[in-house]
């Protein structure tokens, strides 16, 4: 999902798997296993950066893998999902491994497509990304991941309002912020089965994952939680639930996998209101990690998808 910082500004202006999961079909060691990775800035590891900040040249990576001579405004991370699967799998396959890190922190699923009318300059905060579903981009894909939805909804850029404006945030069901999350996130469900379906189209032997996003909230709280009231806590949480059920029906309908990290039981008791989060909260140096996944949730969401990838 969009960075927090660029949220804040805004606002004031795995494993469950469908069906079952086989490891990746053997082929000659001198043939490149290449991993596409789409998706928004839970994808591209935000917050994450090498060096001394994130600003400088080699703190995050280009589209090729290759530390980027300057910031994007994409932020992925050596620390992302889809890096660390990469790194992982040569060990699996006996085989090299190419990454083509796409996804972009900001991105929603309009500036996946290459859709006809559209720039070609469409994606990213900076509006100076290319689209990520092209079919250059996933021609030979062997594994697509892909982890997107959030910022269609809104999702950070209303957790930004409430943590702005609280009288506006209401914990009650179907009423205020929380009803607009809803309306959202059901509205999505034939534009996220679509992308997933165009993605198959264009990658026909793939393995297509679709990453599901680790709960940021818990159940519920007794107190307020990174400047939220304790009464809107449980109406986010409710609304991940949400957004994790329409991914998975969608993906479901499109006929590809479905990646839980939450499955595990790594993010358990560890949300951005716990002592032991593996989420960012507004405390981090760098705001942009604020309500993302830390380099140990990536990490962890990478075993999950190493899990579906070999069963």
């Amino acid at each position: 999902m969009r960075s927090f910082a660029r949220a804040i500004l805004a606002a004031t202006g795995v494993v469950s798997l469908v069906g079952t999961a086989t490891a990746p079909a053997s082929a000659s060691t001198n043939t490149p296993y290449v991993i596409v990775a789409l998706g928004d800035s839970y994808a591209s590891g935000e917050g994450l950066y090498v060096g001394a900040s994130p600003q400088n040249a080699g703190s995050w990576l280009t589209r090729g893998n290759h530390p980027a001579p300057h910031d994007d405004g994409c932020h992925r991370s050596p620390y992302g999902y889809p890096a660390v699967v990469a790194r992982w799998l040569p060990t699996r396959l006996h085989r090299s491994v190419v990454l083509r890190y796409l996804a972009c922190s900001g991105a929603t699923t309009a500036d996946l497509w290459a859709a006809p009318g559209r720039s070609s300059l469409l994606a990213g905060p900076e509006h100076l990304e290319a689209p990520q579903i092209t079919p250059r981009a996933l021609r030979g894909a062997n594994l697509v991941t892909i982890t997107i939805g959030g910022n269609d909804v809104g999702f950070v850029s209303i957790l930004g309002i409430c943590e702005l404006e609280p009288a506006v945030c209401t914990g009650m069901p179907g009423a205020g912020l929380a009803a607009t999350l809803s309306h959202r996130i059901d509205a999505l469900r034939p534009t996220l089965t679509a992308t997933y379906r165009q993605v198959q189209r264009l990658a026909p032997r793939a393995l297509v994952e679709v990453v599901e996003y680790p709960d940021l909230f818990p159940t519920s709280s007794a107190t307020s939680c990174q400047g939220l009231p304790a009464s809107t806590i449980s109406a986010f949480h409710a609304a991940e639930v949400h957004l994790a059920t329409v991914i998975s029906s969608s993906a479901q309908a499109a006929g590809v996998r479905v990646v839980d990290p939450n499955s595990s039981g790594h993010f358990r008791g560890r949300s951005v209101c716990s002592a032991h989060s593996l989420f960012g909260g507004l405390n981090s140096t760098y705001l942009g990690a604020a309500f993302h996944p830390t380099r140990q949730g990536q990490a962890d969401i990478a075993q999950s998808v190493e899990r579906a990838i070999t069963g």
